[in-house]
């Protein structure tokens, strides 16, 4: 999660908090109310893991709450849109940053050419990146533990 999603996450994550305190629920009856385990639901709400839109929505469902109105209080908590913007500008700022092939090294294009393209990578290709570190690529077989 970049720096604009984590904020939104959060603010997501304390309005969900609110929600089901005002139903004066506990966290328990919420995880059997929507079915997720209880410490995956504790991770969602202290905003450790990401919201997806149908988590959102079930919770919105379970604490009786308007998801409309709980995206917006969230939004607002946060600074409004304008406010997740310019996170995002500055997170693609600090994850793009301009390279003069001038003065870059080959190395330093690669690096930055892999960072770009892992943004965007499925969880597939990720596990067979992680993967191919921990393998031995004569034996295909695991790396032996250093002794």
């Amino acid at each position: 999660m970049n720096a604009a999603e984590a904020m939104v996450n959060q603010a997501l994550a304390d309005e969900l908090v609110a929600a089901y305190k005002r139903r004066r629920m506990n966290q328990r009856a919420l995880a059997e109310a929507t079915g997720m385990s209880p410490t995956t639901l504790q991770r969602v709400l202290a905003g450790r893991s990401e919201i997806s839109g149908p988590t959102f929505v079930t919770l919105c469902a379970a604490t009786g709450a308007d998801p409309v109105r709980l995206l917006a209080d969230a939004l607002q908590a946060v600074g409004g849109m304008t406010r997740i913007e310019a996170e995002l500008q500055a997170s693609d700022d600090e994850r793009v940053a301009p390279v003069s092939d001038t003065t870059a090294t080959n190395d330093e294009l690669d690096r930055r050419r892999r960072q770009r393209e892992a943004a965007s990578w499925t969880t597939e290709q990720l596990e067979g990146e992680r993967g191919a570190a921990i393998t031995d690529g004569e034996l295909e077989q695991p790396e032996p533990e250093a002794p």
